[in-house]
């Protein structure tokens, strides 16, 4: 009997001294063989022994170089831009991630050459990259007018014609217009004019915004809500309406930030009207123009895989399309760039909630959560409507709930379903609710007491 337990102990040591024979060994000759491979400048084969090289260790310094020096030798392809990104992501901080940056840096001057001029730091919201699936054009358009109004008939073909222009700059760019609302994919919403507070010369107030709707991480709609008069209750001129569908039709298309430049049809305060009735500040142009930088940005847009679009990201031919770190830096970098922009947008506009409310969801996604508290509560200050007290505590509410704090999210909530009864606060309201019934009591406690 112990001369069999001896003989099973024996048997043990060999199977285990085989086993890591294999685990250093086996990795180190396909690192060899990748190594000579690159060196012959095979580099298929070298490709094929070091990805296995890394299978068995991800975090060898040595292996990732080779394997980084490798990518760069094949066509940029999403999934090749994706693995250098990965690369270049590591917390190691030797050769192998400063030649991923590198080579990632060389591939956005490319990227840029190709491109010119534009402002695509600036395009995704709350880190999120979201356009439309360029194989569902043309887009369905249509304009709900607000039936209590009596419109000049200029209002219809200026619309149209903001629509027009957008077709005729970018030429994969097309829309519809549609008489039934439930099938549009762009609806443009003119709404009565709420009391802002605005009467003095030269103060500020949004006049028209988009917001684009999303179930389980589709894009559904984009809604462009149009206020159709100015503070003290007059039509916009045809201009004026023009400029501003022009702007939200940007944002409707997936540039759902603003250019810092005034050269720019998304300037941020083409979105910005003062009173009397000089909705633009710019006052070189009486027409506002799409500019080079907007049609770069855009067709650059359309060339990255977006995070969000109106069809599942399975049904997109990713192969030839940008890897969105390659073009827009990591997470942190966008929320940076997302904080810059709130920050400019609230020097411009004090007095206007939106910028604070972007501020807020910038520090949540740099993890400042109570500067992002702060800066909702002082959009809520600054709340002159119900539009945006509903955004606020809808906001708000979604702060909490990430945070963990269902009870105070659906505080807020239940604030903003006062206001309006949509779908969107509804389905929040359950997933807070949810979260507050499996997470009202550790599971431990009940499993204590059986």
């Amino acid at each position: 009997m112990k001369k069999r337990n001896v003989f099973g102990i024996a048997v043990l040591i060999v199977a285990l001294v085989g086993a890591l024979a294999v685990y250093f060994c086996l990795p180190v000759y396909f690192y060899n063989n990748g190594v000579k491979a690159f060196n012959a400048k095979k580099y298929k084969d070298a490709y094929s022994y070091l990805i296995k090289a890394r299978l068995w260790n991800k975090n060898n310094s040595n292996y990732n170089y080779y394997y980084a020096q490798t990518l760069a030798k094949f066509r940029p392809t999403y999934n090749i831009q994706k693995e250098m990104c990965e690369i270049a992501a590591s917390p190691n901080k030797d050769s192998a991630q400063k030649f991923a940056e590198i080579a990632i840096a060389t591939w956005k001057s490319n990227v840029i050459a190709t491109y010119g001029g534009n402002y695509i730091d600036q395009a995704p919201t709350n880190g999120e990259i979201i356009r439309w699936n360029p194989k569902t054009f043309p887009l369905k358009v249509y304009v709900d007018y607000n039936s209590t109004t009596k419109y000049p008939e200029y209002y219809n073909w200026t619309i149209t014609r903001a629509f027009n222009k957008w077709h005729e700059s970018v030429d994969f760019i097309s829309f519809n217009f549609v008489t039934d609302q439930n099938i549009a994919d762009i609806i443009i919403d003119l709404k009565g004019t709420p009391d802002t507070g605005c009467q003095e010369s030269g103060c500020k107030y949004v006049l028209a915004h988009t917001e684009p709707v999303i179930k389980r991480k589709l894009l559904k709609k984009m809604i462009i809500t149009v206020y159709d008069k100015d503070a003290t209750g007059a039509f916009f001129s045809d201009r004026e309406l023009y400029n501003t569908v022009l702007h939200e039709i940007g944002h409707a298309l997936g540039i759902m930030g603003h250019s810092y430049s005034t050269d720019d049809l998304m300037y941020l305060e083409n979105k910005v009207s003062s009173n009397p009735r000089t909705v633009f500040i710019q006052s070189h142009s009486t027409t506002q123009l799409i500019s080079k930088k907007d049609i770069s940005t855009l067709k650059l847009l359309y060339n990255i895989v977006p995070t969000i679009t109106n069809t599942p990201i399975s049904e997109i031919n990713t192969k030839n399309l940008l890897y969105p770190e390659v073009v827009l830096g990591n997470m942190k970098y966008r929320s940076s760039q997302k904080l810059r922009e709130a920050k400019n947008y609230i020097r411009e506009a004090p007095d206007i909630p939106n910028g604070y409310i972007d501020l807020a969801v910038a520090y949540d996604e740099l993890g400042q959560f109570k500067k992002a508290e702060s800066a909702f509560q002082e959009a809520l200050a600054r709340a002159k409507t119900q539009d945006d007290q509903y955004l606020i505590y809808y906001n708000f509410a979604t702060l909490y709930l990430n945070h963990d704090m269902p009870t105070e999210a659906l505080q807020y909530a239940r604030q903003a379903q006062n206001i309006k009864q949509s779908e969107d606060i509804l389905d929040l309201i359950g997933n807070i609710e949810h979260a507050l019934n499996t997470n009202s009591k550790p599971f431990w406690q009940d499993w204590n007491k059986k």
